[in-house]
């Protein structure tokens, strides 16, 4: 018969739904810290799906989609387990910011961005204690890992997948199928085998992490900061569900994707001069070497700029926010090699 499946002290027998806490650490007030957990263990063996949400508290979309799994999966129809994080960074959750009053510079100086701490500590902040707690769980049980996230607050973009690829082909090529499978028609890709021009580290994000350990893992890119967007609440959700079914979790087909592109490399686009950058194209968008991708206006609606595309390349997300300094981002590019 299937064994209970336990995460921390919340345990779930075959067939069940249960919805606990993870006891992650206490405050010096006394308050404790806890990561909501659910738990839908079906009643036959097959493998655990872990679907992880709001690393930055203000990544609403994904929270909202792991929450509608929760409700509409049927313990009765699972083949092995899902485990679902909606909130596991609870702490800038309830801020309504991105990263909690103990991220961003503190202390020494150190870079405490819940994103990029794995696998944490227990010695640490309360932010290591939650990223340590949380890999520690996962690492234990789960086959595959879906991690949702939000583009960045001011940015426009579509759904899509960051995949790492890793020395070990076997892995990368198991992640570049489930972010396939997942559904998105961009996949940017992140080769861990070369030095990276990113904005921010990847070394110690969570699906590397998950990744060192043998367990597949991606980053879904789900709507908006700070949003409720239920299209692509919807969309991340059925994403997740094509995940599950590729495992053989759920029944069902999944679609083949082939259209999906994929990305190879990403860049900053920047302007020069401050001013309104206003973008001349959408997101998602293939635009030749040239083309204007923004113009800057001065303070007297003088065009000051003419942003254009180094080389043929794919928009990624551009700023909704036109007001620019000098050396701000005006687009986030990649190119397909």
């Amino acid at each position: 018969m299937k064994k209970p499946l336990q995460i921390g002290t919340v345990v779930a027998a075959c067939g069940e739904r249960v919805k606990g806490k993870l006891f992650v650490g206490e405050f010096s007030t006394g308050t404790e810290v806890y990561l909501p957990v659910v738990i839908l263990n079906g009643a036959q063996d097959g493998p655990v799906i872990w679907v992880n949400a709001c690393v930055h508290g203000n990544e609403l979309n994904g929270t909202l989609a792991a929450q509608k799994l929760a409700r509409e999966l049927d313990p009765r129809d699972i083949r092995g387990a899902v485990v679902i994080t909606p909130i596991s960074n609870p702490l800038a959750y309830r801020e309504k910011k991105r990263l909690s009053f103990l991220e961003g510079n503190y202390g020494m100086g150190e870079n405490c961005n819940m994103g990029e701490v794995f696998p944490g500590r227990m010695d640490g902040c309360m932010t290591e204690k939650l990223a340590f707690v949380l890999l520690g769980e996962i690492k234990k049980v789960a086959a595959a890992v879906v991690d949702f996230h939000c583009w960045g607050y001011g940015q426009e973009s579509k759904p899509y997948t960051v995949i790492k690829k890793y020395p070990d082909e076997k892995i990368s090529r198991e992640i570049f199928a489930i972010a396939k499978a997942f559904g998105s028609k961009m996949i940017c890709t992140l080769d861990l085998t070369r030095k990276l021009d990113e904005p921010s580290p990847v070394d110690r994000q969570m699906d590397v992490l998950c990744a060192e350990a043998g367990i597949p893992s991606f980053m879904a890119e789900t709507g908006h900061s700070e949003r409720a967007e239920p299209e692509d609440i919807d969309f991340a959700a059925q994403g997740a569900i094509k995940v599950i079914k590729y495992y053989g979790v759920l029944d069902g087909e999944v679609p083949a994707n082939d259209d999906a592109i994929e990305l190879k490399s990403r860049y900053v686009i920047r302007c020069k001069h401050d001013g309104l950058a206003i973008a001349q194209v959408g997101p998602h968008e293939f635009v030749k070497k040239g083309t204007v991708l923004s113009l800057v206006y001065n303070a007297y609606g003088d065009v000051v700029e003419e942003v254009r595309a180094p080389f043929d390349l794919y928009t990624v997300s551009l700023p909704y926010m036109p007001n620019v300094n000098g050396g701000e981002r005006v687009a986030f590019v990649g190119i397909a090699e």
